[in-house]
């Protein structure tokens, strides 16, 4: 018995050192490839790219106080704009956004690695990440240069696919931490390029109907209840977006509405 424990502690030591390794790895490869790809790296003398500096005027005026869709105007969502303030805090808005890239893109690699694993062995895994990382980077950013809203949903994105992967192969139901952040990234999409959605739109209808005809309708509906708690928690502080310098006493998220869709 005692045996038992120990191999199994040394096995999930084994696996945490792995996963380690591995997200390092990670990081490495982003930082390789966006130094040399994303023009928000420093080895470019400025972004040229017309949706990033918007964002980036966006983001300016929220850290000064002005209130997006009153004093400024882009057609994205308010939270792409919070974020951005944030990189503006930086001296040099694009190591900002340089930092936010790399933090995102490790992200978006590791659960990549995740999706890969499940179908592959190590050596193979490996191989599908270097592939993954140069197909994303030497197409992705050559034509958007870096800081897109798409960039930072990709492992949103990619952590609902795996999800939803071990729940279609394994009848494994996310679990309510799986959820909830789930919810929070389709919140985070909703509030920065609500189009997006339209993308993990199948993933959902499969995921609905599968339950369905597994018979599933309690987890199905508990999954949906941790989503929308996920999702509110986001949406809550979405609402309250800096406008201390503002006399206007509405929402943000009420004038992003009423810009959009002439409510």
């Amino acid at each position: 018995m005692q045996k038992t424990i120990n191999s199994t502690n040394i096995q999930s030591k084994k696996q945490i050192l792995n996963s380690f390794l591995i997200f390092i790895l990670c990081f490495l490869l982003s930082f390789v490839y966006l130094f040399i790809c994303s023009q928000n790296s420093p080895l470019y003398v400025f972004n040229d790219i017309h949706d990033t500096n918007w964002f980036i005027t966006m983001g300016r005026g929220v850290k000064t106080g002005l209130v997006p869709y009153k004093d400024l105007f882009e057609q994205k969502g308010p939270l792409l704009y919070l974020i951005y303030a944030v990189c503006c805090l930086f001296k040099d808005v694009n190591i900002g956004i340089f930092i936010l890239e790399l933090i995102v893109n490790c992200l978006f690699l590791f659960v990549s690695y995740k999706i890969l694993k499940h179908y592959l062995n190590d050596f193979l895994t490996i191989i599908g990440v270097l592939l993954v990382a140069f197909v994303t980077y030497t197409s992705f950013y050559r034509v958007l240069g870096g800081g897109t809203v798409e960039e930072l949903c990709l492992p949103i994105i990619a952590y609902m696919l795996f999800v939803f992967i071990k729940f279609f192969d394994n009848n494994q139901h996310p679990t309510a931490l799986q959820n909830v952040l789930i919810g929070a990234g389709l919140a985070f999409m909703l509030w920065t390029k609500f189009s997006i959605l339209t993308v993990v739109v199948p993933l959902f209808l499969v995921y609905f109907i599968i339950s369905i005809v597994r018979k599933q309708h309690k987890k199905m509906f508990i999954s949906i209840a941790n989503m929308l708690g996920g999702g509110g928690s986001l949406n809550g502080h979405t609402c309250w977006l800096p406008s201390h310098k503002s006399r206007h006493t509405g929402h943000v998220s009420h004038l992003f509405i009423s810009k959009h869709f002439r409510v």
